[in-house]
């Protein structure tokens, strides 16, 4: 089950649809300054197809939103809990639920 949270803009909106369509990205945190969009997503495990459909959409949302600035980070859990690996900054938009 996926959940999703109340932060929302449109860049927000579009960060939170187009990842979520991914199936292996398990959480999206965004930390946004203005027009800066600080992106973490996370991944179950380190897979290079992921990662290109991921920066992917960082380039989609460059072309959608031209007046801001996205940062995409992406995180591969590899069996290891969040916490342990990073400590996630801004707020969580997409949490896919085990």
């Amino acid at each position: 089950m996926a959940t999703a949270h109340a932060v929302s803009s449109a860049e927000i909106d579009a960060i939170r649809e187009m990842l979520s369509e991914i199936p292996s990205v398990d959480s999206i945190f965004v930390n946004q300054h203005h027009d800066t969009f600080l992106v973490t997503i996370v991944l179950p495990d380190k897979d290079y197809e992921t990662e290109d459909r991921v920066y992917g959409v960082e380039l989609e949302l460059m072309d959608k939103f031209p007046n801001s600035l996205f940062d995409f980070n992406v995180i591969a859990l590899s069996g290891r809990k969040l916490t342990d690996v990073v400590t996630p900054s801004g707020q969580v938009v997409f949490y896919r639920a085990a």
